[in-house]
């Protein structure tokens, strides 16, 4: 296993979920802003694991227990590295999707494709930062 989705509706993450696993974690993508509470023993293997949560919720994992130690925690959707969701960050998706283009931080919906998905998901996430 080479990525693990946490969909938003996950509430809890019990000790040892993924132990006894074999496999080269290379990335971890929660839709919760909220980290999860994952207790003081660690959940994942962080090394060199890349973390993607939702725009405006990199500061609340960078201080949370378990969620701090990841190799790097990266803002999905805030393709122009401004720290914020804009319209200028949906524009650039629609120009990726449109071009057949990546970028890490793009795959809104962790399928490992940009598609009008991942457009519809940005788009939906913007209005709600923006109601």
């Amino acid at each position: 296993m080479k990525t693990i989705v946490i969909p938003q509706s996950v509430m809890h993450i019990g000790h040892g979920a993924f132990s006894g696993q074999h496999y080269y974690l290379e990335s971890v993508y929660t839709y919760n802003p909220i980290p999860l509470d994952l207790g003081v023993d660690p959940v994942f293997d962080t090394y060199m694991v890349n973390l993607y949560v939702p725009v405006g919720s990199k500061e609340r994992y960078q201080q949370a227990d378990g969620w701090k130690d990841f190799y790097r925690i990266i803002e999905k959707g805030d393709l122009d590295g401004d720290g914020q969701l804009t319209v200028n960050d949906i524009t650039m998706l629609v120009s990726l999707y449109l071009d057949n283009g990546t970028a890490e931080n793009a795959d809104m919906d962790g399928d490992g494709q940009i598609t009008v998905n991942d457009i519809t998901v940005l788009i939906n996430l913007y209005l709600d930062a923006n109601e």
